[in-house]
């Protein structure tokens, strides 16, 4: 395997597998724990965060570094491009997200209801709007990787 068909398969492997997860949690943990109420939403929210966050991180940050390392072995845009709106989802996070976030951790102990169902609201937009930004990755991935070079 040479070290170009590694890092194809390895950006596309780690985009795929974050769009993944980030939609899951868009679709379908979140509206679940939209459902049981804000209270024990803003309950779990902490407990589910600490594990996510990493796990999310480390899959943009290893899907932009070899897409991008593709890119300059290929001299192809498509993996730059790729490689960069994957790891936009890093400062997303980080300027846009985490100020909810820090919000509903502190939840549980200083919001009331209604503040906590908008925050929980809120979070649930900015990351499906981060989900999205995985499958716009995803797909470049997809057509760099497949289509003739």
């Amino acid at each position: 395997m040479t070290i170009i068909i590694f890092l194809e398969t390895l950006a596309l492997l780690s985009c795929v597998v974050f769009t993944g997860i980030a939609a899951y949690i868009s679709l379908v943990e979140h509206p679940a724990r939209m459902e049981c109420g804000a209270e024990i939403a803003a309950k779990v929210f902490g407990p589910f965060f600490r594990r996510a966050v990493l796990l999310l991180a480390a899959l943009a940050l290893i899907a932009g570094l070899s897409g991008l390392l593709t890119g300059l072995f290929l001299i192809d845009a498509r993996w730059f491009w790729g490689a960069g709106i994957i790891s936009s989802v890093l400062p997303f996070t980080v300027y846009v997200l985490m100020p909810t976030n820090r919000k509903l951790l502190a939840a549980p102990k200083n919001l009331d209801r209604t503040d906590t169902a908008q925050l929980l609201k809120t979070w649930g937009r900015l990351h499906a709007l981060r989900s999205l930004l995985g499958v716009a990755a995803t797909a470049i991935y997809v057509n760099a990787s497949l289509l003739v070079r």
